[in-house]
């Protein structure tokens, strides 16, 4: 049997030259948002912002196209008025058959005025449907926003996880390197060996797993940006909403389309309200005004009107159903601002949580980091852990970015479901937007 001295030599070579390997990986671990959170742009690639990204996908949908095209179309319908235009009418009675010198010429203009609120009723109902293509459209904005806010979102992750995966192969490659070496001086067992090799191929295959994910992200955002060159998304630090619920609140019923549009139906139900009273009253059914010119007698002129007598229908029940129909639409406007109540609400606790989950993620991973990376770089001075130890406490470090990469991706959904139920378009439209840490 070797003496003890000359027994350790080996292994303190093996420790002490993986030590000198993981005290140079763990420089780079360190620090928290660097290496985590700031990624290079490639080359090959188009560098856009999430702005940029969200910018370029509105430009290019041609959902949002169609939609817009209706709102200006009926923009232009709204415009063109909805009074009937006058009536050109012109007779020539001639009786040369019984009295050669009698011949009439008769020029008129007859014109059918709009029933007493009619015009206005019209006017109104262009109004609704107005607002009817605006929300639709301005809604399929705000989810198209949205979506490649939360795809840019995924890539950041993945394109995280991806360069953790691959730290994780080269940690498990070098470790089962360091196990090897320690099964041959009888320091490790072969069972401790065999789970380190099953253990590189989950490293490996997990890399694969992360790759495939990331290229299908990746694939997704081209396809919501609606361009075939591949897009390297830039690093932006999370811009949060602060302020209570209540100025939350007042933000969306700004923003959501939805409280314009009950709004136009309360006042289109009040137009419609005032017609039916109104047709209790004698109307003007038409008006003409002509010119005669006879042969033999001198020119004259000509004033008629019809007047439309209200005999019928006077019981009141249309003016009932419209007083009604007031009631529903407020009704419905309290409808309206309470389901948006709950959406904001709901989706400020879930932005509230994730916040909160991302805040502790990184607080507590910050600390774990610096105290591992401490070890770390006092082992590969002093030789005191052995180097699958210390390659297992990298695979901690490993673990905590993993933690912390998620957890902010989990914030950056429940951003912009934020944003989506305030109704805005990114975070200049809040009223105060502060970056999220």
């Amino acid at each position: 049997m070797l003496p003890r001295d000359r027994r350790c030599r080996p292994f303190g070579f093996v420790i002490a030259s993986g030590l000198v390997a993981v005290g140079a990986v763990a420089q780079g671990l360190g620090q928290l948002e660097e290496p985590l959170l700031v990624e290079s742009v490639a080359a090959d690639a188009v560098p856009l912002t999430i702005e940029e990204a969200v910018a370029l996908s509105l430009s290019n949908s041609r959902q949002l196209k169609s939609l817009d095209s209706k709102v200006e179309i009926q923009q232009f319908r709204r415009s063109g008025g909805w009074i009937d235009n006058p009536e050109l009418r012109i007779r020539n009675l001639s009786t040369r058959s019984v009295d050669k010198d009698f011949d009439e010429l008769e020029v008129a203009i007859r014109w059918r005025p709009p029933a007493l609120g009619e015009a206005a009723e019209q006017r109104q109902e262009g109004q609704v449907l107005l607002w009817e293509q605006t929300v639709e459209a301005q809604r399929a904005r705000n989810w198209v926003a949205s979506r490649v806010r939360r795809a840019c979102a995924d890539v950041i992750m993945y394109r995280q996880l991806v360069r953790i995966a691959s730290d994780r192969v080269d940690n498990e490659t070098r470790r089962i390197t360091q196990i090897k070496s320690m099964v041959d001086l009888g320091r490790r067992s072969i069972v401790y060996y065999t789970m380190a090799k099953m253990m590189v191929s989950e490293a490996r295959n997990e890399y694969a797993r992360r790759l495939q994910a990331l290229s299908e992200e990746q694939r997704r955002l081209r396809r919501l940006t609606g361009t075939a060159s591949a897009i390297e998304v830039v690093f932006e630090p999370l811009l949060g909403v602060k302020g209570a619920q209540e100025a939350l609140l007042s933000i969306a019923y700004t923003h959501r389309p939805e409280v314009q549009l009950v709004e136009s139906r309360q006042q289109l139900a009040i137009k419609r309200h005032q017609r039916e009273r109104q047709r209790r009253w004698p109307q003007l059914s038409f008006v003409e005004v002509s010119r005669h010119r006879e042969q033999g007698t001198g020119d004259r002129n000509e004033i008629m009107f019809g007047v439309e007598i209200p005999l019928f229908g006077r019981n009141g029940g249309r003016a009932k159903a419209t007083q009604l129909s007031i009631a529903r639409k407020e009704a419905q406007y309290l409808a309206i601002r309470e389901r948006i109540e709950d959406e904001v609400h709901d989706t400020f606790a879930a932005y509230d949580e994730a916040r909160l989950a991302w805040q502790l993620a990184r607080d507590d991973g910050q600390l774990m980091i610096e105290n591992a990376s401490r070890v770390i770089a006092e082992a590969s001075t002093h030789g005191i852990v052995p180097a699958d130890e210390v390659l297992e406490l990298e695979r901690a470090i490993m673990d905590t970015r993993v933690t912390i990469a998620r957890r902010r991706r989990e914030l950056a959904h429940a951003v912009y479901f934020l944003y989506y139920a305030l109704g805005i378009d990114g975070p200049e439209q809040a009223a105060s937007p502060t970056p999220t840490p």
